[in-house]
């Protein structure tokens, strides 16, 4: 049996829209809970408002009633805010991705004991040792590495041709889920 230190994993992709659109989307749902909050107490706070620049106004001398009906009537509003920020989101990372020259998108990962270091088609590279990766988690498509500060790195699986290799020597490696 080779060593784990010893075992090196090479793969080669070219990142498609569909991967684009993927990562995109799972990286803003996320993010999508706390913008529906932020929306909804920004909305819920319509009717306070009001009621505190027109003093003489109905909901200004039946504020909980007032408030109520408001929020009946526009309930929808916060969802279709949060449904049109993921629309906004993809159509901008959509506008970038198509802008990438083609070199850009074809990526080379490379891992073994010290790390993952990622090459583009145009020669710029960045080396992650496993030390700053906080969690692995695997999917049916991609291994996804949350950093320790944060970012997160999508490592797609049909680049290797044995991915079972690369997903040992992550879990060796990292804490991992999936």
């Amino acid at each position: 049996m080779s060593n784990p230190e010893d075992v090196t994993v090479q793969g080669t992709t070219a990142v498609t829209y569909v991967d684009n659109m993927y990562i995109t989307l799972r990286q803003s749902i996320i993010r999508l809970p706390i913008f529906i909050i932020a929306a909804a107490i920004g909305f819920f706070c319509v009717p306070i408002i009001f009621s505190l620049i027109h003093p003489d106004s109905i909901a200004a001398q039946e504020p909980v009633r007032e408030t109520a009906r408001f929020i009946g009537e526009n309930w929808k509003l916060p969802i279709v805010a949060g449904l049109l920020y993921l629309l906004f989101i993809q159509v901008c990372s959509a506008a970038r991705f198509l802008r990438l020259p083609l070199a850009t998108r074809t990526l080379t990962y490379s891992a073994d004991a010290v790390g993952m270091r990622f090459t583009d088609g145009q020669g710029s590279s960045a080396q992650m040792p496993w030390t700053t990766i906080r969690k692995a988690t695997r999917t049916t498509r991609y291994i996804i590495l949350r950093m320790k500060v944060g970012r997160t790195r999508f490592i797609a699986l049909k680049a290797f041709a044995d991915s079972e290799r690369l997903w040992k020597l992550v879990a060796t490696n990292v804490p991992t889920r999936g």
